[in-house]
């Protein structure tokens, strides 16, 4: 299966294992014992109760399933938030928060979602790094919307959207996507994530839930274990709701426009 390089990584510790029920997958929660890590297997079990929903909402609007049909969470000291190919590493201090707040449970949907884009359906060149991180940060807040309901999607997005705001003050506008490549160094990582997600709430909002959902999973499908470019995703939403894109993405995607949000 092809996987990009950033993806392989390991962890190495003294660790236990609790094992998640979740259909047709092998979930797995690897933790430090509970004197290093303050994480017992009931408390564990409480913060990722949420992970086979999470699994089932994402396989829905991808249109495949998990690959290998298994994934770790693997808990270590401090914060952590990292995807790699078939698990993540996530910091015990994010665990304990979400065990004090429900709602703060992103970093769980976050890096299982990169499983399917960002791992599968992955950015072919750091110019459309947006198609990793900000759609990814889009499904997370659809999640929300899932599981808690509308305001949770409005949280997530105004979220994002204060982000920009500080990045506009700040003087670090940049597009979301290049027409020509660029390097790590030069990823602006507020425009990528933030500014991407609220890309993907735009997009939705003007193509409506049927369409942008169906394509959503066409583009999923279509590119499952290939590598892609914005154009790539453009072509897709275009063709599936038989409208032109091109001057939303000029505007929003390779311009460096902010909008207003009225949530």
């Amino acid at each position: 299966t092809p996987m990009p390089l950033y993806t392989f990584g390991f962890a190495i510790g003294q660790l236990e294992t609790l094992k998640i029920k979740a259909k047709n997958a092998n979930i797995k929660v690897l933790y430090r014992e509970e004197q290093s890590s303050g994480l017992t297997p009931k408390l564990l079990k409480e913060a990722f109760s949420d992970v086979a929903d999470i699994l089932s909402f994402y396989e829905s609007k991808a249109g495949f399933s998990l690959n290998q049909n298994s994934y770790s969470y693997v808990v270590v000291d401090g914060y952590m938030a990292q995807e790699a190919s078939g698990f993540s590493l996530v910091g015990e201090k994010f665990v304990h928060t979400v065990l004090d707040d429900k709602n703060e449970n992103w970093f769980i949907a976050h890096e299982l979602a990169h499983e399917w884009w960002g791992n599968s359906v992955t950015c072919a060149n750091l110019s459309h790094f947006w198609l990793n991180e900000g759609l990814v940060q889009f499904l997370v807040a659809a999640y929300k919307q899932h599981l808690f309901g509308e305001q949770a999607y409005k949280n997530e997005i105004n979220v994002a959207f204060s982000r920009i705001a500080r990045a506009v003050k700040e003087n670090r506008v940049a597009p979301v996507a290049f027409h020509n490549e660029i390097k790590e160094q030069d990823i602006n990582r507020t425009m990528a994530y933030s500014k991407g997600a609220l890309v993907f709430y735009m997009l939705r909002e003007k193509l409506g839930d049927e369409q942008f959902w169906k394509a959503l999973k066409q583009y999923s499908q279509r590119y499952k274990n290939k590598s892609v470019t914005t154009q790539n995703l453009k072509f897709i939403f275009e063709q599936v709701s038989d409208t032109d894109l091109t001057l939303f993405f000029d505007t929003w995607v390779y311009g460096q426009e902010i909008p207003n949000l009225n949530l």
